[in-house]
């Protein structure tokens, strides 16, 4: 899986986990973009994420995740078939 199919899946996991079909994601979006992306939707969305790309995430990784382009970053570098 390329990077760009990473962050269409992410999307969609954003979509999904934050209930607005409308949400549309950058490589630079962050919880200030996003009113729905609080801590609460955070850890949600976390836990979607390694749902669905068979992955764990450290508490520290989960701190340091501030932006897309940080969750898919990380969603490759733990997914061996990614």
């Amino acid at each position: 899986m390329e990077y760009q199919e990473v962050l269409i899946k992410v999307e969609e996991l954003f979509r999904e986990v934050f209930k607005d079909s409308t949400i549309s994601i950058r490589e630079g979006t962050s919880a200030g973009d996003i009113n729905q992306w609080n801590s609460l939707n955070h850890v949600l969305l976390i836990d979607r994420i390694e749902k669905e790309f068979n992955i764990k995430f450290s508490l520290p990784d989960m701190l340091e995740m501030n932006t897309v382009r940080d969750i898919c970053d990380k969603i490759i570098s733990l997914s061996p078939g990614v």
